[in-house]
This record gives structure tokens, C-alpha cells and sequence, in this order.
């Protein structure tokens, strides 16, 4: 729920949302363990399933696929 607040000396109001307080450390989630790569597309091993590229960008410039 919202909030005005004022502040005590510079005579300006602020708004406080209490539900907002939340922090990045609150939603971490299980952390891969090191060699549980079996559901990992990028892993090496699991090549195939990696969609298809659309293109490439390298030195030489933009490489379509095909």
C-alpha cells in the first residue's frame, strides 16, 4: 500500500511503497551445480540443440545462413 510522507525539514512530500522493499538477494534461485550441465544447450556435447544460426557476424562482415 502507498504512502505520502513528508520530510521533516525540507517541507517536500515523498511516496513510501512498502511492498517495494524487496531485494535481488530475494529472489535467488537454486544455483546450477558445477557438472549438472545435462539441460544446458550451450554446454559442449549438446550441440544439436542449439536452433539454427540466422546469421553470423564475423570479421569478413554479416554471413547469412544457409
Amino acid at each position: 500500500m502507498l504512502e505520502i510522507r513528508r520530510h521533516y525539514f525540507l517541507e517536500e512530500y515523498c511516496i513510501i511503497a512498502a511492498e517495494r522493499n524487496k531485494r535481488p538477494s530475494n529472489f535467488l534461485v537454486a544455483k546450477a551445480i558445477p557438472g549438472d550441465e545435462k539441460d544446458c544447450p550451450f554446454c559442449p556435447g549438446h550441440e544439436e540443440r542449439i536452433p539454427p544460426t540466422l546469421a553470423a557476424y564475423t570479421d569478413d562482415g554479416l554471413l547469412p545462413a544457409g
